[in-house]
C-alpha cells in the first residue's frame, strides 16, 4: 500500500499473510503529525512493524529503499 500526500508526507506498507505463519509486515513513512519519540521520517521494522527506526534520506530515495527491501525479502521466501 503506497500513499503519498500533497504535503510531501507518505506511507509505504508491506504486508505478507500466509496460512501457517503469523502476519509479517513493515512500513516506511513520513508522518504528517510530528511527535517527540521519533523523527518524521522513519521505518517500522518487521515482522510486526512495531519497532521504529529513524531514517535520514532524500524522500524520492524511499522508493529504491522500499523496492530493494521487498526484493530481498522475497528472495528469502
Amino acid at each position: 500500500d503506497i500513499r503519498w500526500f500533497t504535503t510531501g508526507d507518505f506511507s509505504v506498507h508491506y504486508v505478507e499473510e500466509h496460512e501457517d505463519v503469523e502476519r509479517w509486515e513493515c512500513r516506511w513513512d513520513r508522518d504528517r503529525h510530528p511527535n517527540t519519540h521519533n523523527t518524521r521520517l522513519r521505518f517500522h521494522k518487521p515482522p510486526t512493524a512495531t519497532e521504529i527506526t529513524d531514517l535520514e534520506l532524500p524522500l524520492l530515495d524511499i522508493y529504491f529503499t522500499v523496492f530493494t527491501a521487498v526484493e530481498q525479502r522475497i528472495e528469502t521466501l
